[in-house]
């Protein structure tokens, strides 16, 4: 009995050591990243009702999407089992950067150019936030993901 529970504290010892050693980049690359939470600041109104879960708004074919930040600077959508339209392509790539402070990411291609807060990352969660202005109500909006893997 003994042997075993050393065995166990030994082995959360490596994982937690393991866990330490990581870089921010390490993290953010280590595998796919899936949606789990989206919310928006201030309320966006839909149907007259103030809704700030936006992640309840989304379709199933937007919530099995994945992300993946390659290494080599390069952050690939791809669409997951479901599609809204089955024309859609499969993946999107984009190109992003780790800010020197390694709090920022931008992401951009040849269109558009997204910048990213990262307000929380651990191993196997991560925040990003960005803004976006509504050009008719002149607007802006606080969105904040919450990913997992």
């Amino acid at each position: 009995m003994k042997k075993a529970l050393a065995f166990v504290v030994i082995i959360f010892t490596f994982q937690s050591c393991n866990q330490e050693n990581l870089s921010i980049t390490d993290m953010l690359t280590q595998d796919d990243w899936k949606l789990e939470t989206l919310t928006v600041d201030p309320a966006v109104i839909v149907n007259n009702v103030a809704i700030t879960n936006y992640y309840s708004q989304l379709y199933d074919y937007d919530k099995d999407n994945t992300i993946r930040f390659r290494t080599d600077g390069i952050m690939i959508t791809d669409e997951g089992p479901l599609k809204g339209n089955p024309n859609d392509p499969q993946t999107l790539s984009v190109n992003w950067l780790l800010s020197a402070s390694e709090d920022i990411i931008t992401a951009w291609n040849e269109t558009d150019t997204v910048v990213y807060g990262i307000p929380h990352l651990s191993e196997d969660h991560l925040t990003l936030t960005y803004s976006q202005r509504d050009t008719a109500t002149q607007i802006n909006y606080t969105f904040t993901a919450g990913f997992v893997h």
